[in-house]
């Protein structure tokens, strides 16, 4: 993104305007709450609570013992 492609319509109250939808995506719900828990987990130094979010998200697949990952 860069402000070339980005524009306020300050007739409508402020509303973005995208022109180019070239590099936008979305982030599914599952990701996005993994993604918000895995910060957290970092900055709570919780290994556990990145992992499981990890796998949450699809990122890691639980094996047997994930004390090398962890």
């Amino acid at each position: 993104m860069h402000p070339g492609n980005i524009a306020v319509d300050d007739v409508n109250g402020g509303r973005l305007i995208f022109y180019d939808f070239g590099i936008m995506g979305s982030i599914s719900p599952n990701v996005r709450g993994g993604l918000l828990e895995t910060f957290y987990g970092v900055y709570e130094k919780d290994p556990d609570k990145v992992l499981q979010a990890m796998i949450q998200m699809g990122v890691l697949v639980p094996t047997g013992d994930m004390t090398a990952v962890r």
